[in-house]
């Protein structure tokens, strides 16, 4: 930056040299002067020109402002993310952490709701055992349950028995045109 600024101050002495010489020349009639004052003079606003077309060239800054503009925010982007992916991972954390409590709570609940079903499966058990005993004193006392007795004949159709000396039935003649009686 500093032999930019030197050039610059240079062309500028040159551009005014050269004015001065060739206003001198003009002033004095003297036209080599003239003439040589006015070509510094050119010289020194073509060096100017050739500064200043650099700095437009090569001058960076506005964005490397806009570079840095941008650096900002993706950082600020980045630890916004980087914030939310640490909630996240806490959010799930807490849910996860839920959500065992609360299987083992369901577990719990379920083991207590078996046991009372199998304990009322156990009183039913005993009442229905407990009844079919009565009804088994009631009934042998009411004499259904004797031995000698002979059980009640089926109500099915009794057909009567083949008898087997029953003539056995001839066999047919199997020739053509016979006919076996």
């Amino acid at each position: 930056m500093g032999s930019m600024q030197t050039m610059a101050a240079a062309g500028a002495a040159l551009l005014t040299g050269g004015l001065s010489v060739g206003i001198h020349g003009v002033v004095r009639g003297d036209i080599p002067h003239a003439l040589g004052g006015i070509a510094l003079g050119f010289t020194g606003l073509f060096v100017i020109a050739l500064v200043a077309i650099r700095r437009w060239i090569c001058d960076t800054s506005i964005e490397r402002r806009d570079l840095a503009q941008a650096r900002r925010e993706a950082d600020a982007e980045h630890h916004t993310y980087i914030a939310a992916r640490a909630d996240l991972e806490s959010e799930m954390t807490r849910l996860n952490r839920d959500m065992n409590t609360e299987r083992r709570r369901i577990a719990t609940a379920l083991l207590a709701d078996r046991r009372a079903l199998e304990a009322e499966f156990e009183d039913k058990k005993l009442q229905v055992e407990g009844e079919a005993f009565r009804l088994g004193v009631r009934m042998e006392r009411a004499g259904m349950l004797k031995p000698d007795e002979q059980p009640a004949p089926p109500n099915l159709i009794q057909f009567p028995k083949q008898q087997p000396d029953a003539a056995p039935e001839r066999e047919r003649s199997r020739g053509h045109n016979e006919v076996a009686p």
